[in-house]
């Protein structure tokens, strides 16, 4: 974890704590703020284009993330442009959940069963990414 409050460090630092920590993957968690369409729904997962690996594990998270939310699946996309995908040493992503900006998205956001939702679905998709069993409750 790069923050567990709302203290926000700079995406350089977030790369310095990843790198300086080893990190097996990045995983970079959003939500789109607003659409020129403003119909715009649904999950889009971001890889650095030239990585392989992120490709791999962008693919693996949005498995689990459609297959869970039943979300719009705007698919997985590589690009040079986002700083925290150019500048971290190992396979990183970067999850936008939904549109902040739409209301469908939204009130799914704001539910904490749906981030919940979210979140295993990361956690599951990264399990398979690294193919890990998942991990057996009680």
């Amino acid at each position: 974890m790069t923050r567990e409050t709302d203290i926000y460090p700079t995406l350089r630092k977030r790369c310095q704590i990843a790198n300086e920590n080893k990190s097996d993957v990045f995983i970079s968690v959003h939500c789109n703020s607003v659409a020129v369409n403003t119909a715009a729904s649904g999950i889009e997962t971001w890889y650095f284009d030239t990585s392989f690996d992120g490709a791999s594990l962008a693919a693996a998270v949005m498995v689990k993330l459609i297959r869970l939310t039943e979300a719009v699946n705007r698919g997985v996309k590589g690009t040079t442009e986002l700083y925290v995908l150019k500048n971290t040493d190992m396979p990183a992503i970067l999850v936008e959940c939904g549109f902040m900006s739409t209301k469908d998205d939204l009130n799914k956001l704001i539910d904490p069963h749906y981030q919940a939702l979210l979140g295993t679905s990361i956690a599951n998709g990264i399990e398979d990414y690294f193919n890990l069993k998942p991990i057996k409750k009680g």
